[in-house]
Parts: structure tokens; C-alpha cells; sequence
């Protein structure tokens, strides 16, 4: 039987894991609820050119995020180990060293940004010469933010490191919605587009002063640490940071590649449904999310333990869990994806059609399969392995879409991102993860698809069930459908996904939970195969 870690299956350290997982579902509930919302009102009053000075300087600044190298990911892997032996005087002295890092990241940010602002030619962006200065000042606020962004962000990594999500999700929802509302505030009174980085600039500065303070309750005497550079722990963050920070630089910096090579290759035209199908696909990958987030310092501490039949259940468990989440998701959006764009977006839905989506789709879900185990080899420093997985994906998606763009356009370039993802994933990615587990890829394949397949077939039959029932869907009939795949995933999850023994466990832990007995050895069901 396959079951979380013991390392948390005391039931307050389940239900702080539990409220981890919540609180991250509320923070991306709220930044959607606020995307929505504040997006048409900054459009509307801004106006579209102003807006894209907004978009063009925060892309700009999204690329000097990666002068971080990959810094944070080490300090919350580090954190973590630490932390699970006990090292608290390693704690410290971390924190004293990534930030002094951080701080002349954040330093070479700044200057750069800062000399873009100033000197770079604006002419590619075509703005008349009152934008043009807006552009300017707006990426210099958006650069002066970088330097105090870079070092801010040790702080945010100590509360990933000590598995506090809920607080850093409650600090999250808090900033979002006092920077929405003033930004929403001031442009309705008629500012410009100088005020959002303001407010960004702010925001950064509130974060940094909650931060020490919940922080400093964490880490006691966080503030009174002395910042001295400790280079012998300095070399052992370089390896991992210098990896992870490539790895970072192929998977975000190349995310649009794909995008452009649709312009390069096909009619601009089809861009446009490209990206939104994209957009909506990628939902899949969103409800994960929360969940996935919390395994990464949970394994490195296990790591440090060497309690790696702990590590075992957590893989296994995690890639049931977030099959268990996003399949009935990517059924929904499978079946009635179309029609959310047809509402959504009806200027470019008519250009997207259901099979682009189901492609894309398909391809979030197996991404969601592997994700607990791309987080865990990385967890144990298995991260060269990741980045050279990285580059082998991409490398496969090029070709293919080079091949088979021309031939069959936008279908052509999802199949190509789907077979580079599968191919890459199946073939070497879990083999390595099997051979790790010291199990068969069959046996591990099987212990964590087997029954969660079956157990899709009542959503997939509700939502062809419920397709047929009209030809025009409006929201009301897709929330229902919404609601109605979820239950019957679940039901079906408990039903056929679970064994009567899980089922007793689930029970228990339930019970236990509420305020029973101490809870047993785990508080999530998995597959029908021996315990590692």
C-alpha cells in the first residue's frame, strides 16, 4: 500500500498540510478573480496602447527575473535539509549568504533595467512621444523594483523552506488585493499607466516589511542575523542554484517558442487562437499546482533524512493525486472547451478548433503525471538530469514543428508539443524514476495510472452525456457541467480509483482528523501495490 510520508501523518502536520494545499487553491482563486475583474477596467481606461506599455515593461523585467540563478530554488532545497536535521545555526547563515546573493542580483537588475529605460530605442514599439516617456519611467520604477524585489525574495523562500504555505498564500492574497484595489482606484480616477508601477513598487515594499516580521517569527532573531558571506556554503549552493537557474531559463524563457515559430511558419492570423487555447489548456496545470508546490521542500528534508522509502510513497501518492485532480478538468475542457472560448473570446474561437484544445490538453495532463516526479529529482539533486531532460524536449518540439507546422498547421504544432512531451517523459524521464524506486516502469505506470483511469470513466460519461444535451451552452450550463464532472470524478475515484482498504483508511483519517484517535500512517489512499 502506498501512502504519504510519516513525516506528515501527525494529524496537526496533516492539517497544516492540508491548509498549505488550501490556501494555495484560495491565492490562485484570487489572483484569477482578480485578473478578470481588473483586466477590462485597466484596458478600457488606459487604453490599449498605454496597456501594452504596461505588458511590454513587465516582460522585459520578467527576464531580468533570471539574473536570480536560481538562488531561491537551492535556498528552499537547502532550508529544508537543514531544517529536517535540526541545523538551525545552517539556517541562518543561509539566509545571511542568499541574501548578500540576491542583493547584487538584485543591484545588476536594477542597472540594467535602469539603462534600457534610459537609453534603449523605442521605435519597435511605435508609441507616440507622451507614451514614450511613460515607457521610461514605468521600466526605471519597474528596475529600482528589481533591487529590493532580488534580496525580498529570501524572506519569501523561508517560508517554502519551513513548508509554511499558508502563511505565504495568506500574505499573497493580502498584497494582491491591497495592489488590485489601489491600482483600480487610481485609474478610475484617471491616472496613468506611471501609477501601476508605483503601486508594484509599494506593494514590493509592504511585502518586504510583513516578511520581517513573519519571518523573524520563524527563524528567531532572523533580524540581529549578522550578514556575512559564507563562501563555504556559498559553493555547495552554486551547483544546484546554477542548474536550476538554466533550467528555469530553458522552461520559462522558451514557453513562447512555440508562438513564434507560428509566425514565422503560418498566417499571423492563427496566433491569436493558438495563444488563448493555450491559455485555457493550461488551467490543467493550475489546479495542481497548490499541491505539487508543497513536495518539493517535503522531499529535500526527506532526502536529508534518508528515509527514501518515505520518498517513494510521496511519488507514487503524488502522481495519483494529481491525476485524481486534473482528469476530470481536462474532460471538461476536453468536451466543452470550445464553447468556454466561444463565450470567452468569440473574435478567435471560431478559429480554435476542439481538436487544437484536446491536443493541448492531453499534453497539460501528462505534464500534471510527471510533474511529482520533475519536483522530486530535483528534491534529491538530481537537477543536471532535469535541465538535460529540458533541453531534449525542446530540442524534439522544434523539429517536429519545423516537420509538421507546414503540413497540418496548428494541429500540427500541438502534436509536436504532445509527442516531445510524452516522448521525452515516457522514455527517459520515468525509467529513471522507476530505476530510483528500484521498481519496473510497468509496475510503477500501472500503480499510478491503472485505477485512476478507470476511475474517469463516469466524469467522461457525464460530460458526453451532457454534451449532447444542447447544441449553445451559456456559463450557467457549463458551471453545472463543471460541478457535475467534478463530483462524478470524485465518486468515481472512491468508487473504482480506491480499494475497500483505502476506502476504510479514508474513512479513518477523516474521522481522526475531525478530532479522533491520533491519526494512523497516512491520510491518502493510493494504488492496490506493496508498500516500498
Amino acid at each position: 500500500m502506498v501512502r504519504l510520508p510519516s513525516s506528515i501523518s501527525g494529524r496537526s502536520d496533516v492539517r497544516r498540510w492540508l491548509l498549505n494545499i488550501g490556501s494555495g487553491y484560495a491565492e490562485a482563486a484570487v489572483a484569477g478573480a482578480i485578473y478578470v475583474v481588473l483586466t477590462p477596467v485597466l484596458i478600457s481606461r488606459l487604453g490599449t496602447e498605454a496597456f501594452a506599455v504596461w505588458l511590454v515593461s513587465n516582460a522585459i523585467t520578467f527576464y531580468l527575473g533570471f539574473l536570480d540563478l536560481g538562488f531561491g530554488e537551492a535556498q528552499v532545497r537547502l532550508h529544508a535539509r537543514f531544517a529536517a536535521v535540526g541545523r538551525t545555526a545552517l539556517i541562518k547563515r543561509l539566509l545571511a549568504t542568499t541574501s548578500i546573493s540576491l542583493t547584487l542580483a538584485g543591484v545588476m537588475a536594477a542597472v540594467i533595467g535602469l539603462t534600457f529605460a534610459l537609453g534603449a530605442p523605442t521605435s519597435w514599439l511605435e508609441l507616440s512621444s507622451d507614451l514614450e516617456a511613460d515607457f521610461r519611467i514605468v521600466l526605471g520604477i519597474l528596475a529600482v523594483n528589481c533591487l529590493i524585489a532580488f534580496p525580498a525574495s529570501t524572506l519569501e523562500s523561508v517560508y517554502e523552506g519551513a513548508q509554511r504555505y499558508d502563511l505565504l498564500n495568506a500574505r499573497g492574497i493580502g498584497l494582491r488585493v491591497v495592489e488590485a484595489v489601489l491600482q483600480a482606484a487610481l485609474v478610475l480616477q484617471g491616472h496613468g499607466v506611471i501609477v501601476l508601477a508605483a503601486v508594484d513598487l509599494a506593494t514590493t515594499c509592504l511585502g518586504l516589511m510583513i516578511d520581517l516580521i513573519l519571518v523573524n517569527r520563524l527563524v528567531p532573531g532572523l533580524i540581529n542575523i549578522p550578514l556575512r558571506f559564507d563562501a563555504r556554503l556559498w559553493r555547495r549552493i552554486r551547483p544546484f542554484a546554477l542548474w536550476a537557474s538554466i533550467d528555469e531559463i530553458l522552461a520559462e524563457g522558451t514557453e513562447n517558442l512555440d508562438e513564434i515559430l507560428i509566425a514565422i511558419l503560418l498566417p499571423r492570423v492563427l496566433l491569436p487562437p493558438y495563444a488563448v487555447s493555450l491559455a485555457l489548456g493550461g488551467v490543467v496545470l493550475i489546479a495542481v499546482r497548490p499541491i505539487i508546490d508543497t513536495f518539493f521542500p517535503l522531499a529535500a528534508g526527506l532526502h536529508a533524512q534518508k528515509r527514501d522509502s518515505d520518498i517513494a510513497r510521496l511519488l507514487f501518492a503524488g502522481s495519483k493525486m494529481a491525476l485524481v485532480i486534473a482528469a476530470p478538468l481536462a474532460i471538461f475542457l476536453a468536451v466543452f472547451g470550445e464553447s468556454v472560448l466561444r463565450l470567452w473570446i468569440p473574435d478567435v474561437a471560431g478559429k480554435a478548433s476542439s481538436v487544437l484544445l484536446a491536443i493541448l490538453v492531453i499534453n497539460y495532463l501528462f505534464s500534471a503525471y510527471l510533474w511529482t516526479s520533475t519536483i522530486i529529482l530535483m528534491a534529491v539533486n538530481r537537477i543536471r538530469l532535469i535541465v538535460l531532460l529540458t533541453v531534449a524536449e525542446i530540442a524534439l518540439e522544434l523539429i517536429l514543428i519545423v516537420v509538421l507546422a507546414p503540413r497540418f498547421g496548428l494541429i500540427g504544432v500541438a502534436v509536436a508539443g504532445l509527442c516531445a512531451n510524452v516522448g521525452v517523459g515516457a522514455a527517459i524521464e520515468l525509467p529513471i524514476v522507476a530505476r530510483m524506486l528500484r521498481t519496473g516502469v510497468g509496475e510503477f505506470v500501472g500503480a499510478t495510472l491503472g485505477r485512476s483511469v478507470i476511475a474517469c470513466v463516469p466524469a467522461l460519461i457525464v460530460a458526453l452525456v451532457l454534451r449532447h444535451a444542447t447544441d449553445t451552452p451559456g456559463w450557467p450550463f457549463l458551471t453545472g457541467a463543471a460541478f457535475a464532472l467534478a463530483t462524478a470524478g470524485l465518486v468515481g475515484f472512491v468508487l473504482f480509483g480506491t480499494t475497500l482498504t483505502e476506502r476504510v483508511q479514508l474513512r479513518e483519517a477523516w474521522r481522526e482528523l475531525r478530532g479522533g484517535a491520533p491519526i494512523a500512517e497516512s491520510i491518502s489512499p493510493d494504488s492496490g501495490r506493496p508498500q516500498p
